[in-house]
């Protein structure tokens, strides 16, 4: 499967996605049940969400994570390459999380795309 990189150039740079190390970009916390709960900032301007924090009560969009996507999240540490996060998940969950690396590439394309994460190095 291949990665497109999120850079701005003339030609997009093509990279062997299971190659990719991924990493957080994005404040996140864990529930009591182990779900991941991602926190994207409401505004991008610090004059504006230091006046959200006054004004309103909540500062951050909050994103659920189901199972799945908490368990490849938790992985997402700087430290393991989206092979060896498949693998995992294909330990973890077998058949039901098949065909996994499709499933897994369109997720990590989402996070990049989203922002959420960032691409540490190419294994």
């Amino acid at each position: 499967m291949l990665f497109k990189s999120r850079k701005k150039t003339k030609e997009p740079v093509v990279i062997n996605l299971l190659t990719i190390v991924p990493l957080s970009n994005i404040e996140w916390r864990e529930t009591n049940v182990g779900k991941i709960v991602l926190l994207k900032r409401k505004f991008k301007s610090v004059r504006l969400q230091n006046l959200a924090k006054r004004w309103l009560n909540q500062t951050h969009y909050q994103i659920h994570l189901d199972d799945y996507g908490s368990f490849v999240w938790k992985m997402i540490d700087g430290s393991h390459s989206v092979a060896t996060i498949g693998e995992e998940l294909q330990r973890k969950y077998g058949d039901k999380i098949e065909p996994v690396y499709d499933r897994l590439g369109e997720f990590i394309q989402k996070l990049q795309r989203s922002g959420f994460i960032r691409i540490k190095e190419v294994a």
